[in-house]
């Protein structure tokens, strides 16, 4: 697949979601700690809290941005997949706008390795706009 027909994207879970940043915008993936200071996903996108069962280990995701580095908690496995870009439906301007989910701006049908579901993509730029702080 060539670079002008896909995209890359890293997958993870939040909550019960599977869920999608752009790549270039994620500079490292780690299991996070004891004493962690990085905002919490599901807070931050809005996404009801995981129904129970199997939680996935948490993993930290460093954010890129011009301001300096952030961190965000996310639930592993963390993976990197070059994603077509036929199966990448951005949200028509009226859902958006009424989107409760903050920072939606497409689905993934399928989600790779997940053929049954499919993947929210945030921009991970809302990480910054919420919580100066990080």
């Amino acid at each position: 697949m060539s670079q002008r027909d896909s995209l890359a994207l890293v997958f993870c879970t939040l909550g019960d979601w599977p869920t999608a940043f752009e790549a270039r915008l994620i500079e490292s993936a780690r299991p996070a700690g004891q004493d962690e200071t990085a905002l919490d996903g599901i807070s931050l996108f809005k996404l009801p809290p995981a129904s129970g069962g199997l939680k996935a280990a948490a993993q930290i995701l460093g954010i890129r941005h011009p301001s300096g580095p952030r961190q965000l908690c996310v639930n592993g496995p963390v993976e990197l997949h070059d994603t077509p870009l036929t199966s990448l439906y951005p949200l028509p301007p009226l859902l958006a706008v009424r989107c409760q989910l903050n920072g939606l701006r497409a689905l993934i049908l399928p989600a790779p390795g997940r053929e049954k579901n499919c993947a929210l993509v945030f921009d991970v730029g809302v990480v910054v706009e919420a919580d100066s702080t990080l």
